[in-house]
């Protein structure tokens, strides 16, 4: 999330034909070389940045501040922050790493600004998602939670395109690995218990893996977690002999051959 945050923010995707990049004129250094739009400084642009996207996260309305309208559609969870109900305000469907990536992002912000407040906000984020998120104890795979809510609320039940019920590995491990580091930061034992539960649960569903065989499967189907399939050298094997995908494939080889190395 905080990179995406960056990109778009220091470096606008749209560039016109009038020394523009995006909303911000472009400023060159002696040598020719652009510079930062926030300040001719890198390491204060760099502050900068970071700050804005900060203040975006906190300052975003809770439920409780967005009135009537909002309350009534999305007030099953209060406090909820609007980003999480869902992708819009007339969407669900949080993407399924959005968590991890949140707590990613603010335990690295953290040691860069001492404030106090984003461990707030990571606690905040982690236990709404512990609290509405995860399969049940006696289920086959138990204690995984499902990456996406299926409708407007905080009820994280399922896959977006492929419904109820399916959950995604990886993306458990990621928040799993999370859980760690927010232990570490706050001491914490819960979010260890839960951590390691996650890992117990992949461990003891993890096969023998290849080169062409992943050891846990990307999707998981209708409560269980379907058996390990191809990995991405072997998709991409089977998609250089599709004509759908040849041209992309001759586009992205370099970076594709550097990734599967």
């Amino acid at each position: 999330m905080l990179r995406t945050f960056l990109v778009l923010l220091c470096f606008p995707l749209f560039a016109g034909a009038q020394e523009r990049i995006g909303f911000h004129e472009v400023r060159l250094d002696s040598a020719g070389g652009i510079l930062p739009w926030a300040d001719a400084v890198p390491g204060r642009a760099y502050d900068i940045t970071l700050r804005k996207v900060w203040d975006y996260w906190r300052l975003m309305p809770h439920s409780w501040e967005s009135g009537p309208a909002f309350e009534g559609l999305f007030g099953r969870t209060p406090g909820l922050r609007r980003f999480y109900v869902m992708r819009t305000q007339d969407e669900f469907g949080v993407g399924g790493d959005q968590f991890a990536k949140s707590l990613s992002s603010w335990s690295i912000y953290y040691p860069f600004t001492g404030d106090r407040r984003l461990i707030d906000d990571m606690v905040e984020q982690a236990g709404i998602y512990l609290d509405h998120s995860l399969s049940p104890a006696g289920h086959p795979w138990p204690d995984l939670p499902y990456p996406c809510n299926l409708m407007k609320g905080a009820v994280y039940d399922g896959h977006l395109r492929f419904g109820p019920g399916v959950t995604q590995p990886d993306k458990a491990g990621s928040f799993g690995a999370e859980l760690v580091t927010l232990y570490k930061i706050t001491g914490n034992r819960k979010y260890l218990a839960a951590a390691v539960k996650i890992a117990d649960t992949l461990a003891a569903h993890t096969q023998p893996s290849d080169a062409d065989h992943s050891p846990l499967p990307f999707r998981g189907t209708r409560g269980r977690v379907s058996p390990p399939g191809p990995t991405l050298r072997t998709e991409l094997r089977r998609c250089a002999s599709s004509t759908r995908c040849s041209s992309f494939i001759r586009a992205t080889r370099p970076p594709i051959s550097a990734r599967m190395d």
